[in-house]
Order: structure tokens, then C-alpha cells, then sequence
């Protein structure tokens, strides 16, 4: 995906980012901040949640959950994969060794949410990790970065895609419907490219 940015298809990810930012799949409280009566910036919609269940036994949540031991027990998560992790900004320190003692299984992508991070490079292991946890009928899965809405959105986006036979159209609606997301620019890009390699289009 070496070109991602020059070759992704541009009809697709307009489609994807008009759905992303309409106002209908925004919360009614203004998400813009205004100086002098001018808007510079727009932000994505902020999850009304810390977690949701995105597609059975997925969760998709932020970096505080991640790190609350007994709230993961209570809800019998028993993998997890920190899209974020690390001591920078925007990331959260956790490791294998953190979840021992609760007997979760963990996964890890040092993953900054900027567009010209290369995500694409970690779906592959990030989407084997999840489709053999889910292979367990008792295993839920925790997928999480600081605030559960770009990398770790990003991510399950990707195995939906490549496992559940749902081209990135559908996987974003999906998702959607049950958290609010928004992967950057770059990341949506990037699943584009997936989109094509697997579907051709």
C-alpha cells in the first residue's frame, strides 16, 4: 500500500467521509468550535459511551476502560488489542504483562492517529489476532484507543472487511449504527486500498 494516497479510490472515500460527517450522523449539540463568528476547525462526533459492542463480542471503547482491570472482568473480556500503544501523547502504556494476572490475551499496534501513519501495515496481524479469539464462543474481545474512535475504529473496520464479507461501505454503516467513529483522512484512505484488494473496486 506503498501509494495509498495517490491511488485509493476517490468516489469511494468521498462516499465514506460525506457519511462520516452529515449532520444526521452527528449529535445535535454543535461539535464546531467558532472564533469571531468564524468556524476553523471540525471535530468528529464525541462517543456518547466509553465502550459499545460494535458486532457481537466486539467492543469498541476508549483507553480509560483498557486500563480498569475490574471493569474488563465484569465484562468478561478476555482479549484485547490496544491500537494506541505506548508512552507518547495519544497512547496508552499498557503490555502483555499488564493483563496477567486477569488472563487477557493481548495485542499491541503503536499506532499515532495522524493520516500519514501507516495503519494498513497492522492489519493483517491485528485481523488474525481477532478472527481466532472470536473462534472461542466464550472470548470478547476489547479493541481500543485513547478515545475509540479513528485507530481503533480503523481496525475493526479491517476485520469486518476481510472476515465478514462486508465492503467498506457496509463495515462503516455497521459500526456507525452502534458507536460514533470517525478514522482520519489517511486511515480512511488506507481502507479504500483494503477495499480494492479484496473486493476489486
Amino acid at each position: 500500500m506503498t501509494n495509498y494516497n495517490r491511488y485509493y479510490n476517490h468516489e469511494l472515500y468521498d462516499k465514506v467521509h460525506n457519511y462520516l460527517s452529515s449532520k444526521e450522523n452527528k449529535p445535535s449539540t454543535p461539535s464546531h468550535v467558532s472564533f469571531l463568528g468564524f468556524q476553523y476547525f471540525d471535530l468528529p462526533p464525541a462517543p456518547k459511551h466509553k465502550y459499545d459492542e460494535v458486532h457481537p463480542r466486539i467492543f469498541l471503547g476508549d483507553g480509560v476502560v483498557a486500563q480498569d482491570k475490574d471493569q474488563l472482568t465484569s465484562m468478561g473480556i478476555t482479549h484485547l488489542v490496544n491500537c494506541c500503544e505506548g508512552t507518547k501523547f495519544n497512547q496508552v502504556n499498557t503490555n502483555q504483562a499488564y493483563y496477567d494476572d486477569i488472563n487477557i490475551k493481548y495485542h499491541g499496534i503503536q499506532a499515532q492517529d495522524v493520516a500519514s501513519f501507516r495503519i494498513c501495515d497492522h492489519f493483517e496481524a491485528a485481523v488474525h489476532f481477532i478472527d481466532d479469539a472470536l473462534k472461542e464462543e466464550t472470548s470478547k474481545l476489547y479493541i481500543h484507543c485513547q478515545m475509540g474512535v479513528s485507530r481503533s475504529a480503523a481496525i475493526v473496520i479491517a476485520y469486518l472487511m476481510a472476515k465478514k464479507g462486508m465492503d467498506l461501505m457496509h463495515a462503516v454503516k455497521h459500526v456507525r449504527h452502534r458507536r460514533e467513529i470517525f478514522p482520519n483522512s489517511g486511515f480512511l484512505k488506507q481502507l479504500c486500498d483494503l477495499n480494492k484488494n479484496i473486493y476489486g473496486e
